[in-house]
């Protein structure tokens, strides 16, 4: 089976690898343009561009599923039950008399006595042949004389899978060290599989996009942080439009991604009439980091006349996967109140009134500096001058 295995590998396969480089180039071209319009945009096209981006994943991830593909679906299965699962082979390109790989089954998983056997596409020649190694099975299917598996699709062999009394929660049988081989003895290499196993009634933790409840004061600016829990699946790209109440204003430099992000992520954020929408994504596609915690930041400024409480409002929210599947994530509302800012002069919000307040007033008269700029208008006379700097030394002074 591994004869021409070297002469497979300079042929068709470094074909094979220089089409997928010069897809992959072309998508990331295409995107870059893409990345360069989407400033200034409004959310329409904010919205158009983000599919654009999806459906250049689905060609990729389309490309990618006209390879010859050897394949375990997912599965769910009760404890102490056995069912079996078919091993599925795709093969439009090229056609196939041989298999090989070896499986590892995790702990609460093992393979029945007797339990791999030949599928509906094999041949009358066809042999099946298993061999206990340490911790896996090496599974080999073959024929003499050779002899393809019939048809491009299909169960070229089953599994017959045991899970254990005690089996719960998740696992994954790992399957390494695939070949496939045609009649002509040209040996094919493939990805390893991980097929994830659930045990049924096992509650699988979804992915969710929120902002918890806060509260500002009026006047200030705060920091408050998007969470995206993702146990379900990785993520590699969002969308959402933001609609702020009264009294509470944002702006386009007051979207920050978190230390998720990866070197390609990008966010743009754009002004369209009553709200904000907001994009971000990654070419050369790339997700997320981890599965829990801080995604993004947004700074929310708060006027001096807000008082109660209103609700931010996020809309559209919708969460993208490497693979260019899009999933609905719920419209969620958040609270936000005011609370009475007791501490005058306080210009950097840490709860005090120091010499670092007159730093920071300094820093916007001479700098620009604008970090602070809700809460330098010391004195309320509606402009940040000199005479805020003097108010906050009568502070310090006990004038």
């Amino acid at each position: 089976m591994l004869a021409n295995k070297q002469t497979s590998k300079q042929g068709k396969g470094s074909l094979q690898a220089y089409k997928e480089q010069a897809d992959k180039a072309m998508v990331v071209v295409t995107a870059l343009h893409l990345s360069r319009r989407l400033v200034g945009s409004s959310a329409r096209q904010l919205q158009r561009l983000f599919h654009i981006l999806i459906l250049l994943l689905v060609a990729g991830a389309l490309h990618a599923q006209a390879a010859n593909e050897l394949r375990i679906d997912d599965f769910s299965i009760q404890a102490g039950d056995t069912i079996t699962v078919p091993v599925l082979l795709e093969n439009p390109d090229t056609d196939f008399a041989a298999l090989q790989f070896d499986l590892y089954m995790p702990s609460g998983l093992s393979v029945a006595d007797g339990g791999f056997k030949l599928g509906e596409r094999a041949s009358s020649s066809h042999q099946l042949m298993t061999n206990v190694n340490g911790d896996h099975i090496t599974v080999m299917a073959f024929s003499f004389p050779a002899t393809n598996f019939t048809g491009q699709s299909g169960a070229v062999l089953t599994i017959d899978v045991v899970a254990a009394e005690d089996f719960d929660g998740q696992a994954v049988i790992n399957v390494k060290n695939i070949a496939l081989t045609t009649a002509d003895a040209n040996e094919h290499s493939h990805p390893d599989l991980a097929v994830t196993v659930t045990a049924q009634g096992f509650i699988v933790l979804g992915n969710e996009f929120y902002m918890n409840d806060f509260e500002i004061a009026p006047g200030t600016t705060m920091t408050v942080p998007v969470v995206l829990d993702n146990y379900a699946s990785a993520v590699a790209g969002f969308q959402f439009d933001m609609y702020l109440p009264e009294g509470i204003a944002t702006t386009a430099s007051s979207f920050t991604l978190s230390d998720r992000k990866g070197e390609t992520h990008q966010l743009v954020a754009n002004k369209n009439g009553d709200h904000w929408s907001v994009v971000a994504f990654g070419f050369p596609t790339a997700d997320f980091s981890g599965d829990s915690g801080d995604i993004m930041y947004i700074d929310f400024t708060a006027s001096k006349s807000f008082v109660d409480s209103a609700t931010i409002e996020f809309r559209n929210v919708m969460l993208a996967t490497s693979d260019a599947h899009e999933s609905p994530v719920e419209d969620f509302d958040v609270v936000v109140t005011a609370v009475e800012d007791s501490v005058y002069g306080d210009v950097n919000c840490d709860g005090y009134v120091t010499t670092a307040d007159i730093t920071a007033l300094y820093n916007y008269l001479l700098n620009g500096d604008e970090t602070y700029l809700a809460t330098s208008d010391v004195d309320g006379d509606g402009a940040i001058t000199s005479a805020d700097v003097t108010a906050v030394y009568n502070i310090l002074l006990g004038n």
